[in-house]
């Protein structure tokens, strides 16, 4: 039997960007400041020792090269929309901060 490997694309979305949902679906109020947010966040993703790459003008996996090309922090208007666009969406990423819910 041949192993096979797929990939499947989805559209998501920011809550926070979605008019007219009900209350449940609405954002929590952040518990961190943006300098610890983005502390922790530069923490985590250093703790990871993947080899990741600043520069040009897209972000990519290089499967060739095995490394994580990012664009540079000057191309995003702050150093959380960067983080944002850098790792995991929403719950997952504060989870990855957060492990223990502190």
């Amino acid at each position: 039997m041949e192993a096979r490997i797929g990939v499947k694309g989805y559209t998501v979305f920011n809550v926070g960007q979605i008019e007219g949902l009900p209350e449940n679906y609405t954002v929590p109020e952040s518990k961190l400041t943006s300098v610890e947010r983005i502390e922790r966040a530069e923490a985590f993703f250093a703790s990871t020792r993947a080899d990741i790459r600043y520069r040009g003008d897209r972000a990519f996996y290089s499967c060739d090269g095995d490394y994580i090309q990012m664009l540079v922090i000057e191309a995003f208007r702050d150093a959380e929309s960067f983080l944002c666009d850098a790792g995991p969406r929403g719950d997952a990423l504060d989870q990855a901060l957060n492990p223990a819910g502190a």
